[in-house]
């Protein structure tokens, strides 16, 4: 086997000696599970996610066996994130994982950084960054400081000038971007997949699944109300279809309570619309989806009443407050 520094791995899991490692090893997800020493990398792997979303992720880089557990707990984090299906939390555990990464690169040495440059395929010299790469990068930023627009930048032959401390900075967006990419999650065993949806619920900010009976018709918003009223009367559109079936599976029903209210449609098809549902959910497709934003409804030209909201969960909910 390698020499593998897995000290500097269990610092920057992300980078590909990484991956090298970890398939030197020779173990299954399952076989890991097994394992008297690694299984206990699951654990740490759930917690890790827990903590990354709660914004309290700290790594323990102390021992040989301290090290190796890091590496394999943020492989399986990185497979519960991406079983979720949810963009917004693997997005916030790669901003989690990019800035715990950014503060052991402001203890490091310029050798080490170099070569975590090299595996970015960050190309900066003499503190010095092609505006193509820097406009990736800094798109983040710019949004909330303005020292970080284009606009505010030197620049000379196409090159950005940047300081040092900038330079580590652009390091962490792109870890962030390298840590969000999707990876492969097929064949995992069911229990990452029940945890993954445990966390999906947790952090997704839906509530929890709801009965029929628990559902408050009069809470929802007016827009949805005329959706299932079109619906009844065998008028409506594909983008309705798809507002009415996402936010009641974000206020928490099943897939059958859903099916029962699109059973009013006159033309209902059972199967059909079973596997559409199910496709939503996450259940028929790699991603769950969500219901769009008031401004996304008001663009399929489906809001009926100014409600002063920005969704259409925000309506129910407060709705639900007041009654």
């Amino acid at each position: 086997m390698a020499d593998y520094d897995l000290k500097l791995l269990a610092k920057y899991p992300f980078l590909d000696e990484s991956k090298k490692y970890v398939s030197s090893l020779g173990l299954s997800i399952a076989q890991m599970q097994e394992h008297p020493i690694y299984s206990s990398s699951f654990e740490m792997g759930k917690n890790r996610v827990h903590q990354a979303l709660e914004g309290k992720l700290s790594i323990d880089v102390g021992d040989e066996i301290s090290q190796e557990l890091s590496i394999l707990s943020f492989v399986v984090a990185r497979i519960l994130v991406n079983l979720t299906g949810n963009k917004s939390i693997i997005r916030r555990y790669a901003r989690a994982e990019a800035r715990q990464a950014h503060r052991f690169l402001t203890r490091e040495n310029e050798t080490t950084i170099e070569e975590i440059k090299k595996d970015l395929r960050l190309k900066t010299k003499e503190y010095k960054i092609h505006y193509n790469s820097y406009v990736q990068l800094a798109q983040d930023l710019a949004k909330t400081k303005p020292e970080w627009k284009l606009v505010n930048r030197r620049m000379h032959k196409g090159f950005i000038e940047i300081k040092k401390t900038e330079e580590l900075t652009l390091m962490r967006e792109s870890i962030m971007n390298k840590i969000n990419k999707p990876i492969n999650v097929k064949k995992t065993p069911h229990q990452f997949k029940e945890t993954a949806n445990h966390i999906n619920n947790k952090y997704s900010g839906r509530p929890a699944e709801i009965s029929m009976k628990e559902l408050d018709m009069e809470a929802l918003p007016p827009c949805i109300k005329q959706i299932i009223a079109s619906m009844e009367s065998g008028s409506v559109s594909h983008n309705s279809m798809f507002v009415l079936a996402t936010s009641l599976l974000d206020l928490g029903l099943k897939t059958d309570n859903v099916l029962t209210i699109f059973s009013r449609y006159p033309s209902y098809n059972e199967e059909k619309s079973r596997y559409q549902i199910e496709f939503l959910s996450g259940k028929k497709s790699p991603t769950k989806y969500s219901c769009p934003t008031c401004a996304r409804i008001k663009g399929y030209g489906l809001c009926v009443a100014e409600c002063n909201i920005k969704h259409p969960l925000m309506y129910y909910r407060d709705k639900r407050k007041k009654r």
